[in-house]
């Protein structure tokens, strides 16, 4: 490995170790409820999303209710991308006018990347448009973000016997 490399990772440890414990602190009071210095720029857009959604951020959910928000969810993006994927040749953002994609990988991708396995059956950008490899990203930062929270209910069920899991 040349010097260059190892001085970028040299670089990449030590601001990663610099905002371990300050990141970690944020998220703890976030996954708290506790107030942050970024709710006074997030929170009106939070409140909107809240009421857009019929949610009442101050009470929450027993784990029947936040099992079917995390599957009600995870089902409507799962549709969302599966359409984007059947419809992409009509689609915009398809400058190589790629054509169908068959019914059976549309299906294997989505459920792959809905469940964050990103097991990839098609050759990339022969395959998918741009429109339909954005779809895809976007399951790739939702679909860990819903295994965290899911996560963090788990843990709250445990601590003192919970039944207020919070909001999924």
């Amino acid at each position: 490995m040349s010097v260059t490399g190892l001085a970028g990772d040299a670089l990449f440890l030590a601001v990663l170790t610099a905002v371990a414990v300050p990141l970690g602190r944020y998220m703890y009071g976030v996954l708290e409820g506790e107030k942050t210095f970024l709710d006074r720029i997030f929170g009106p857009l939070e409140r909107v999303i809240y009421r857009f959604g019929g949610i009442d951020p101050n009470k929450g959910m027993n784990w029947r209710k936040y099992l079917s928000a995390f599957l009600l969810a995870n089902l409507v993006m799962a549709v969302l991308v599966y359409l984007i994927l059947v419809f992409q040749t009509s689609l915009p953002l398809n400058p190589a006018k790629l054509g169908p994609i068959s019914p059976t990988t549309i299906f294997n991708t989505v459920a792959s990347f809905i469940a964050n396995c990103n097991w990839q059956v098609y050759a990339g950008e022969t395959t998918l448009s741009n429109f339909s490899q954005w779809a895809l990203q976007y399951l790739q930062f939702t679909s860990p973000a819903s295994g965290l929270v899911v996560a963090i209910a788990f843990a709250r069920g445990f601590v003192a016997g919970r039944q207020d899991l919070g909001n999924f």
